[in-house]
């Protein structure tokens, strides 16, 4: 299996790498690894079930797909799901909050939850 993110070639890459593209990770590798194995949009969509417009929004970014899409699309392309997933996950969060003194605070908390779920078990 290829690694989540060892696919996008590098011209790629160059041109997609920039601040605004920071939040657009999911969508970045989902356009990345199709376009790698050179497959269409439509014939994409077509083997994911969904919408082709729908595709085009989660690769753009203007969408965020659930964790179910994510893990179909990790297991069509070939990629290692649980990166993939969490790859989405990390969009999805940073989506949600926008400044770095509440991100900071976010993971210090849920790094003690996941911490007492753990002891707890």
């Amino acid at each position: 299996k290829v690694k989540c993110g060892q696919y996008m070639s590098r011209q790629y890459l160059s041109r997609q790498n920039n601040s605004e593209n920071y939040n657009k990770g999911f969508g970045l590798k989902l356009r990345g690894v199709r376009i790698q194995k050179n497959l269409l949009l439509r014939k994409a969509a077509a083997a994911l079930d969904v919408d082709q417009s729908l595709l085009s929004k989660y690769e753009r970014s203007e969408r965020l797909p659930n964790k179910e899409f994510a893990k179909r699309a990790a297991k069509y392309y070939g990629i290692e799901e649980q990166g993939f997933v969490a790859l989405l996950i990390s969009d999805k969060f940073l989506s949600e909050v926008k400044d770095i003194k509440t991100v900071h605070l976010a993971f210090k908390i849920a790094e003690e939850r996941v911490g007492y779920q753990a002891k707890s078990k």
